[in-house]
This record gives structure tokens, C-alpha cells and sequence, in this order.
């Protein structure tokens, strides 16, 4: 199902958001110099997001904006006062994203997905670019037990992406390559996965309802039951903005959210569709 856009970009914010004033501010106290324009651009990310009702059911919410480590390690919800990124390994920074080398790199969200996320959770990654093509690289996710939550943009054994929410088998989709991934589980016990705004997989009342038992999500790699990121599954792909949801969205949330995301990277020059 296609998601027809509704024209975020036009509502251009004035620039008085308190929580992007926030995030803002902790971006210069970083290093960053955001110029006049990207303030706006943020502001009316963060309008836009609370327009659409979705703003404050987010655990944590990455634009990786200012080009260094220390700016893309920021929880765009500074009011939550945890969930900044932790990054291990070697890792690029600049104004086009962060990118992992592929062999150790991963980021640390502390994003946990209790029990009230069972059967009700969301989460996204946009990817920046093709990356180096390795055989299974994850571009977050967590393992607890047989138990996976992860969304992999490419695959080259089948040309492929593959995901999982909440259970021990990963689903092959067409996805590959640039695109904004959306990994959403309902109360149905249903999950959807979405590309570029589309409707692309659905899967019917599986068989799980677990949590992820205080293992928190990896963005670069898959965090391994606790015990690291899973030798192998590092990738190599640029990221340019991920999310943790904390229920799971209906269909226009998850276009809404594919919508306002892009326009802001469409804002930044970095969109990839």
C-alpha cells in the first residue's frame, strides 16, 4: 500500500519548539553550529512529529545532525535525559551521516523493550547508503534467546533485506539499499514492515510476545544476547536517522512518519527517495 504525502515540508515551523529548542541546544553545547535554516529545519521536524501524535510515545529519536560523534550521539528527546548513543568501534562522522567500518562498529541506544512493548512496538532505521555489500549485516537489533528484533537493509545471499519483531526466524524482503525501514509488531500479534513510505511485508498473528529481558537495541550491528554485537553482523552502511516507538503504529502513523522523516533528510540534502 502506497502512503500518498500530505505535505509536511510546507508547514515550516517559526522556531519556538520548546523540546527542538532543547535538542538545539544540546547540539551547540556538542560543538555543533546548526546555521538559521537547519534551526527551522529541526523545529519543523519536531512540530511536525507532535502534529502527526506520535511525538511523545517515542523512547528516543536519533537525526544524527551537526556531523560529529558528539552531535550524532544525541536522544533528539533531551527531556528523557537518557538514550544518547554510545559508540564502540570504528565509526566516520560527517554532515552526510555516521558510518560503521563494517567490522567492529556499533552504537548502544540503552533502548529496552519491556513488557509493555510485547506484541506493541515500532522501530526505524534510514540508511544512507549500499555500504560494502556484506553477506548478513544488521543495521540494528537485539537477540534475546531464540528471540530476534532487527531490520538488515541488505542481504547478498538473496539481494535482499531480511527482519524479525519478536521471533527466531528473519523474513526475507525486497528491500535493499537506501531506504527508510519501519519494523512495526500489533497486539494482534501481526508485523509489518515498511520501505520508503509502502507497505511492503505482512506477517499474521506469529507466535511470540516476549521482551527483549533488559537487552537494549544496537544501531550498526546486532546486540548478541547481552554478550555484544554478534561478530557477524556488523554493516557498513551509513545511517542518517533511526527511531524506538513505544507502541505500535497504525498505517498513517507509519506513513506520516516515513513522510516527515524524508523531508527533514529532503530539508538536509541527504534523502534517498
Amino acid at each position: 500500500m502506497m502512503f500518498s504525502p500530505f505535505g509536511f515540508m510546507g508547514t515550516k515551523a517559526g522556531g519556538g519548539d520548546t523540546d527542538a529548542n532543547a535538542y538545539i541546544l544540546a547540539v551547540e553545547t556538542a560543538g555543533g553550529t546548526p546555521t538559521s535554516a537547519e534551526k527551522g529545519y529541526i523545529q519543523t521536524l519536531f512540530t511536525d512529529l507532535k502534529s502527526a501524535g506520535v511525538y511523545n510515545d517515542m523512547f528516543a529519536f536519533y537525526p544524527v545532525f551537526g556531523g560529529t560523534s558528539a552531535t550524532h550521539a544525541l536522544n533528539g528527546i533531551r527531556a528523557s535525559g537518557s538514550y544518547d548513543l554510545t559508540f564502540s568501534g570504528g565509526w566516520v562522522h560527517n554532515d552526510n551521516g555516521m558510518f560503521p567500518n563494517g567490522t567492529n562498529a556499533y552504537a548502544d541506544t540503552g533502548v529496552i523493550y519491556g513488557a509493555t512493548q510485547r506484541n506493541n512496538n515500532t522501530f526505524g532505521i534510514y540508511v544512507a547508503d549500499s555500504g560494502s555489500g556484506q553477506a548478513y549485516a544488521v543495521d540494528g537489533g537485539v537477540i534475546r534467546g531464540t528471540d530476534y528484533w532487527h531490520l538488515c537493509n541488505y542481504w547478498s545471499a538473496t539481494g535482499a533485506g531480511r527482519w524479525t519483531n519478536d521471533w527466531d526466524d528473519s523474513r526475507v524482503a525486497t528491500t535493499k539499499n537506501g531506504n527508510l525501514m519501519i519494523n512495526m509488531r500489533n497486539q494482534a500479534g501481526n508485523a509489518e514492515l515498511w520501505s520508503n513510505g509502502v507497505d511492503e511485508d505482512t506477517l499474521i498473528s506469529l507466535v511470540g510476545g516476549s521482551d527483549t529481558g533488559g537487552i537494549s537495541f544496537y544501531l550498526g550491528a546486532i546486540n548478541n544476547d547481552g554478550a555484544g554485537a554478534a561478530s557477524w553482523s556488523y554493516s557498513a552502511r551509513g545511517q542518517i536517522f533511526s527511531f524506538f516507538f513505544r507502541r505500535w503504529m497504525t498505517n498513517a502513523e507509519m506513513g506520516n512518519v516515513s513522510t516527515i522523516i524524508n523531508d527533514f533528510q529532503t530539508s538536509l540534502g541527504r534523502n534517498k527517495y
